[in-house]
């Protein structure tokens, strides 16, 4: 009897557990469904037909990330990264200069995972569209998707709310995508409003409006972003919105500079010139060291972006869709862009995305704009640096025949034209002069900075590897209103050319951890340097994953306690960069 009633309680107590790590696992579920209410209208015929048209949908909580449940073990350690928790910090604090009527997240991963540029770009284009409805604000996605952790697959709910809190949102829209392996993908739109009278609690307790577009086709020429763009009407209408207002005017575009000017700061303008934003985009994603990727793809969606202002008859219009799609890694979709390439710029590019060097190189050197000559000799030098047949002496002949204007387009230049090598190293003290000059802080020259700093040369020169971080920041933060509110993701301004030498400057320190350890064969300075500048990088993954190969590269010559200890640490890294 005894031995019954134990295993009685042992089945019980092993049925509670199970049910309660379940509950564990899965998110909230939404409750009943409620039409949304019409931001930016009190029209009660548009609150009808918001009502009308979820009539009917499903609650579903989004499905899980197949690949993280299914290949991901559960006992991975995935310990917070610092880098991650304080840009979530940061980008909250600017978004607080709201406030805003509507928040989109980023789109998260359900089923398997479409790649993150594309995650990304969905929330802009339908943050951009909720933005066009008379009287709504929405908060800019790229900020939003810094505050919630950038390029994760999966957020924290909690981040949502809080993030939604401070912006003083009326409305969130979340967004997840996924496909089945067979040409399909599933995308979830769930919509949540706040009650007027809710004080800032960590979650909202009003209903989830979900909707679920299922078995969307997609392949390789039609890749996920189109097919979701052909569904934003009918997303806008699942909002409670009318389409005609979310839907944005198209202008007939074509670049209107033969020249670059003396400097990029010239290239922002008021005049509203889509092919003028997309080419300067995508100019400055092709000049964006090659391992800041995620600031490559950002450029290029801002890219796309422009081109929602541009009419598909604009005769620019195919080679700058398809130079996007090769930036965030469409290939087969940028071909089909190009279809049957007519003029030379078109033809270039064909010939890039087929490796064709002999062509690059003929077609680029018949360019004559010289804002157009720069992208495709950069599209020369990146093939013939990836075949081994240029080297940096020639990489740099190559910018001096282009006979650039100014200082900055030569400077700007030689370091992308030489970026794959690296043997080039680039300081830091450079930039920061380049950021005194084009985005001046008052009391943080480098000057200032370095006779401030303690009369030590480590500790002097610490301060100016950072400075570039630091200038950036302080900048954005001094200028919270105008990042915050006034600036417009598919339009270039001076924050788009500040990120760019951001950019570089993250690059500058974290490529000499590789100099040190792979070319010189010192990983001990390497490990020292990197210990300089941890106080900022610390988990940002391109830091963590140089660092790892240091500290393997030691733990290989240490043996030993030691060198088991660097393993150990090594291993740390890694996961830091993972989660």
């Amino acid at each position: 009897m005894k031995r019954s009633r134990a295993v009685l309680i042992g089945v019980l107590a092993a049925s509670v557990a199970i049910l309660g790590y379940q509950r564990y696992q899965e998110p909230r579920q939404p409750v009943a469904l409620q039409a949304p209410q019409v931001v930016g209208s009190e029209d009660p015929a548009a609150k009808a037909s918001a009502a009308s048209n979820i009539a009917g949908s499903v609650a579903q909580y989004p499905r899980a990330d197949r690949q993280m449940t299914s290949a991901m073990p559960r006992t991975y350690p995935r310990p917070p990264s610092n880098w991650l928790t304080n840009e979530k910090a940061f980008y909250e604090k600017i978004l607080t200069a709201g406030p805003f009527d509507v928040l989109v997240t980023p789109f998260q991963v359900q089923d398997w995972a479409v790649d993150r540029a594309t995650r990304s770009l969905m929330a802009a284009e339908l943050a951009a569209a909720i933005a066009r409805t008379p009287q709504t604000k929405v908060a800019d996605p790229y900020l939003v998707a810094k505050a919630l952790g950038e390029g994760q697959r999966r957020l924290v709910e909690e981040d949502i709310y809080r993030v939604a809190n401070v912006t003083g949102v009326r409305r969130i829209v979340w967004g997840y995508v996924g496909h089945n392996r067979s040409g399909k993908i599933s995308i979830t739109i769930r919509v949540q409003d706040r009650l007027a009278t809710a004080s800032n609690t960590s979650s909202w307790t009003t209903p989830i409006t979900t909707k679920n577009f299922e078995n969307v086709a997609i392949d390789a020429e039609h890749p996920p972003i189109e097919a979701y763009e052909s569904l934003l009407p009918e997303i806008s209408t699942t909002l409670g919105l009318d389409p005609a207002t979310t839907t944005t005017a198209k202008t007939e575009s074509t670049l209107d500079v033969d020249n670059l000017p003396a400097t990029p700061a010239n290239l922002v303008t008021a005049q509203d010139s889509p092919a003028r934003d997309a080419y300067t985009f995508l100019l400055f994603s092709a000049l964006t060291p090659a391992y800041i990727e995620r600031t490559k793809e950002r450029f290029a969606e801002k890219a796309l972006l422009a081109l929602a202002r541009m009419s598909k008859e604009s005769p620019e219009y195919p080679v700058l869709r398809a130079r996007a799609y090769m930036v965030i890694g469409l290939r087969p979709a940028a071909i089909k862009v190009l279809d049957t390439p007519k003029a030379d710029e078109e033809k270039e590019l064909l010939a890039v995305l087929n490796g064709n060097l002999p062509d690059v190189r003929a077609l680029a050197s018949r360019e004559k704009n010289r804002f157009k000559r720069l992208l495709e000799k950069l599209d020369e030098n990146n093939i013939a640096r990836s075949y081994g047949v240029a080297d940096t002496a020639q990489s740099l002949g190559e910018v001096k025949a282009l006979n650039l204007p100014g200082q900055i387009w030569p400077f700007l230049a030689a370091r992308a034209f030489t970026d794959a090598d690296f043997w080039s190293q680039f300081d830091n003290a450079t930039l920061k002069l380049l950021l005194d000059r084009e985005f001046p802080l008052k009391e943080y020259s480098l000057e200032q900075i370095a006779r401030g700093a303690v009369a030590l040369s480590d500790a002097r020169a610490n301060v100016v590897h950072l400075s570039v971080f630091n200038h950036s920041r302080k900048y954005v933060e001094a200028h919270a209103s105008q990042v915050c509110c006034q600036s417009s993701p598919d339009r270039f301004d001076e924050l788009d050319y500040m990120e760019l030498l951001t950019a570089a400057g993250h690059d500058n320190l974290i490529r000499r951890l590789r100099f040190l350890s792979d070319i010189q064969g010192t990983p001990e300075p390497a490990l020292d340097f990197a210990n300089s500048i941890e106080s900022v990088y610390k988990g940002y993954p391109y830091y963590a994953s140089e660092r790892a190969k240091v500290e393997r590269r030691l733990a290989a010559s240490s043996g030993g306690v030691e060198g088991q200890g660097l393993i150990r640490t090594a291993f740390d890294g890694r996961c830091r960069q993972d989660g």
